[in-house]
């Protein structure tokens, strides 16, 4: 089961809301995939939360993908990826399961 997160809480909750998440859904091979950096958002709120993410994930043992390494193309409002960004997420998300 793969859990994809993105950016509409504050790195306080993003960490409690995942634990909740993940002790209600008791998944087996659970991934928690972060959210990507949109040009519209503050990157250091950004990275907060992907940290927030990574070490709730790593306490609940579950697997956490970090997107902050790919640099998608947006669409003219900075916040939603474009049919080509979308792509790119797709190929980068396949390559961290191939890999």
């Amino acid at each position: 089961m793969i859990i994809q997160t993105g950016l509409n809480d504050t790195p306080e909750k993003t960490g409690p809301a995942l634990t909740e998440v993940v002790s209600a859904l008791n998944a087996p091979d659970l991934i928690v995939i972060g959210p990507v950096g949109a040009p519209a958002y503050d990157q250091n709120q950004i990275r907060a939360v992907d940290a927030a993410l990574s070490d709730a994930s790593r306490t609940l043992g579950v697997r956490y993908i970090s997107m902050l390494s790919l640099s998608p193309e947006f669409g003219p409002d900075h916040r939603h990826m474009t049919v080509s960004g979308h792509h790119a997420y797709a190929e980068f998300i396949e390559s961290v399961f191939d890999g």
